[in-house]
């Protein structure tokens, strides 16, 4: 061994010195970890609501091409479709299902009023006015959605989680 040339008191207050960088060192890597791990979860949440808007301007669209502006194609559909294919990743169970029904009521009108549109004209039957009635239901369904739809999106769309909405939810 070799000796020292400090005396023993400063050998001690060297040793004490170095553990307590350790310390520091140790902390400052662990809050660094720690920011990481917050900024990571934050990017998340960012990344998460951008997939979930887009599904939630994908209906908004359908719903304005279908029952707003009446001018839907099978097009119409098919981007619907892709946009909301991964929805089941993204939300809740009821959401999904909301989603699917949505689909089908734009659907039902849209296949409905093709049979309304290509009846041969002057001719009423009892058909064409029951599928005029069923269209005018599906109309009004989804008109009422365009109101309804921020309400369903709300909970899925905040950024921050703990931010309780000072609105009455429909």
């Amino acid at each position: 061994m070799t000796a020292s040339l400090l005396p023993e008191w400063a050998q001690i207050i060297f040793l004490v010195v170095q553990g307590i960088g350790v310390l520091v060192i140790g902390g400052v890597g662990a809050r660094i970890a720690y920011v990481q791990l917050k900024l990571a979860r934050v990017k998340l949440r960012h990344d998460l609501y951008d997939r979930r808007y887009a599904v939630f301007q994908a209906v908004r669209t359908l719903i304005a091409e279908v029952a707003l502006h009446q001018n839907s194609t099978s097009e119409t559909f098919g981007r619907f479709a892709v946009s909301t294919s991964d929805a089941l990743f993204l939300f809740d169970d009821d959401m999904v299902g909301y989603l699917e029904a949505v689909r089908q009521q734009a659907g039902r009108l849209h296949s409905i009023r093709s049979t309304v549109i290509n009846a041969p004209p002057g001719v009423l039957t009892e058909g064409l006015g029951k599928a005029m009635e069923a269209m005018a239901g599906h109309e009004a369904w989804l008109f009422d959605q365009v109101n309804l739809l921020t309400n369903k999106f709300r909970p899925f769309l905040q950024l921050d989680p703990d931010q309780k909405s000072t609105r009455n939810r429909r």
